[in-house]
């Protein structure tokens, strides 16, 4: 039990560092989403904006310590949700206050307008014989288990909770036993889409794209490997998947996280040309990324119908943001939507 709720707090107080410094995941022409000059960052002004954001962030990571506690010393796990939503919904807040109050320092967008000529690989990032590779991890774990059908029990646990017993259990069926491979299967797919827009259809640095797209080929890798061991081990009977298994994807998800994010502060300073490869020209915005702030919703958002890009790269953080001005957004955000709802259908069966 208490290994279970350590394991737990990790990603907590990781989640809570990590928005803490979350300002300084941005270029020095961007502020809180806002295009100001390279050196305001360490004018007075920008120093209380960030410590009324950290102030903030500080305040909702203790409630949210505390609600943790809580949970703990009354045995509830169910609580455990609230706690770990907390604190970016309270940085959210903070962060649309304080892309409010650095709108004033804005620099004035030039009457200047550019456009690149140049064209860039649409190639997605990596061979095609390395992204096959997280298919064929789940398709040799699915003959593994069609192999060994007949030693799987009738019933088998799938699902652990916090005492370590088994609370969710599975039935010997195409179902019960291939779902977590159908669903990692497809969330492979939609990883190597992701990759393929990021580079063909984005509007960011150069070192942004190949950062996201190293981490999504590593994250396959790593999703594939995982669920094929769980439909294996889990039918089977091998292993102990409780705590076992929940700290290996503690481990495994800190090591990506934290490798992305040393990495992304060096793509923050990688130079920012005019990179899209969407039509429309964009105004110069004095060292800024070639999309206007008016475009950015609460500085987290980005919506242009004008850009046909379909990722912008994060102006706070580390990655790529929709468009939400182009309808592909809402296709690709519908996807999303279909895995989950995929996997209760199938479960069900």
């Amino acid at each position: 039990m208490l290994v279970m709720w350590i394991v737990t707090a990790l990603p907590l107080a990781f989640l809570c560092v990590l928005l803490f410094i979350l300002p300084g995941l941005s270029r020095r022409s961007q502020f809180f989403a806002v295009t100001v000059p390279p050196d305001f960052r360490e004018t007075a002004e920008a120093l209380r904006v960030i410590r009324k954001y950290r102030i903030q962030v500080a305040a909702h990571s203790a409630l949210a310590t505390a609600g943790f506690l809580l949970a703990v010393a009354w045995r509830a796990p169910a609580w455990l949700v609230l706690a770990f939503l907390w604190p970016p919904a309270g940085a959210l807040l903070a962060v649309v206050l304080a892309h409010r109050q650095a709108l004033r320092y804005a620099v004035p967008a030039s009457g200047v307008h550019e456009a690149s000529l140049q064209r860039r690989p649409a190639s997605v990032p990596g061979s095609p014989y390395l992204w096959a590779g997280p298919f064929g991890i789940l398709g040799v774990a699915g003959a593994w288990i069609g192999a060994h059908w007949n030693e799987i029990p009738a019933r088998f646990p799938t699902h652990w909770g916090f005492d370590n017993h088994p609370n969710g259990w599975a039935t010997r069926s195409v179902a019960g036993v291939y779902t977590p491979l159908a669903i990692e299967a497809a969330v492979c797919l939609m990883m190597l889409f992701l990759n393929w827009q990021i580079a063909r259809n984005s509007r960011g640095s150069t070192a942004m794209r190949k950062l996201m797209g190293r981490a999504l080929l590593v994250l396959a890798y790593l999703m594939a490997a995982l669920f094929a061991w769980l439909s294996v081990a889990l039918p089977l009977g091998h292993g102990a998947p409780g705590r076992i298994n929940a700290g290996i994807i503690v481990a495994a998800l800190a090591i990506i996280i934290g490798a992305v994010v040393v990495y992304g502060f060096r793509a923050k300073v990688d130079p920012e040309p005019g990179t899209g490869q969407a039509s429309a020209l964009q105004p110069v915005l004095g060292g800024g990324d070639n999309t206007a702030d008016r475009n950015w919703i609460g500085g987290l958002f980005y919506f242009n119908p004008d850009d046909s890009a379909l990722f912008v790269e994060k102006r706070i953080g580390i990655g790529f943001e929709l468009n939400f001005g182009n309808p592909g957004a809402w296709v690709f955000l519908g996807f999303l939507v279909l895995i989950p709802v995929a996997a209760v259908v199938l479960t069900k069966l």
